[in-house]
């Protein structure tokens, strides 16, 4: 069966790789329930305003229970998740921006870097964050 994001290889990249959600983990839940299938999609999640008030609404949100009469919430992110969604665009700006200018040498490819220069760039940038 053909998905949205089987079509879209630099998004399923980002997703499980960078961001560490393959299927089935919080992280793509909460993206399939925000309609986030395609990079574009994840780009316009991420740098759109009220961001961070979606965040605080889906963290302290009421659950129903569930069959053992426990609240449980499908997206339970941990803070430092949040942080690399926030930094995603920015990793993707700074690498971008190392490699050239677009009409010169073309669009980096994200594929090529690793979840590793992802950590040691959000280490980098953890203080900047406004």
């Amino acid at each position: 069966m053909v998905t949205p994001e089987s079509r879209d290889p630099v998004f399923i990249y980002l997703r499980d790789i960078l961001l560490e959600g393959p299927p089935d983990t919080p992280v793509a839940l909460l993206l399939c329930a925000e309609g986030v299938h395609n990079y574009r999609r994840l780009w316009q999640y991420i740098t759109k305003p009220g961001f961070e008030k979606r965040k605080f609404l889906l963290m302290n949100k009421e659950w129903r229970p569930d069959k053992n009469g426990t609240e449980t919430n499908p997206f339970e992110i941990p803070q430092d998740k949040w942080e690399e969604f926030w930094a995603l665009p920015l990793f993707i700006n700074d690498c971008q921006n190392w490699w050239g200018p677009v009409h010169e040498v073309g669009v980096f490819d994200i594929t090529t870097k690793t979840r590793r220069d992802f950590e040691y760039f959000i280490a980098l940038n953890s203080r900047r964050r406004p």
